[in-house]
């Protein structure tokens, strides 16, 4: 089920307390982007938190404190910038799967639309993220992307723990 927005729960003796979320009300911390939110991933340093959303063709960059979990929206990447909300990215359609690589120098995003994978580096002091590859289905010639086979309608990802195969 694709949502709107991220709930934030505190881990306690006595179970879960809701302490914060990111989503487009007053009450909340609000980032852009965030229509059909597939999926959320967090560093192995805990310092960036990554979303991917189907219903904006983009991927969000939180930033995340350590200490409490909360997090601050930093940006986005979309398929078409979002009215120049968000940088443009390549081959976003439908991003429905996220996973960041063990070392946390890499997220990969899977999409949906586009039949793609999608590599982006991490800045590990700003958590922002550059788009710097792509695997597509059918990749058209001339294109930024590589021909890739067997991606249709990509829904999940998984990465090896030592971060060689995908």
């Amino acid at each position: 089920q694709e949502a709107d927005g991220i709930a934030i729960f505190a881990k306690g003796p006595n179970g879960l307390t809701q302490i914060g979320c990111v989503r487009a009300v007053r009450t909340c911390v609000t980032a852009t982007a965030l229509s059909g939110l597939a999926q959320i991933a967090i560093t192995p340093d805990g310092k960036n938190a990554y979303a991917v959303a189907a219903g904006s063709d983009a991927v969000v960059m939180f930033g995340r404190d350590a200490t409490t979990g909360l997090l601050t929206a930093l940006g986005c990447i979309s398929d078409d910038g979002q009215d120049g909300l968000c940088r443009t990215g390549n081959a976003l359609r439908g991003a429905d799967a996220l996973v960041v690589s063990p070392d946390g120098k890499q997220v990969y995003v899977g999409t949906g639309n586009s039949n793609a994978v999608l590599t982006f580096l991490r800045d590990p002091e700003t958590g922002l993220l550059t788009q710097r590859g792509c695997v597509m289905q059918d990749a058209p010639r001339p294109g930024s992307c590589l021909g890739g086979k067997g991606m249709q309608s990509v829904s999940s990802l998984a990465i090896s723990p030592d971060g060689r195969t995908l």
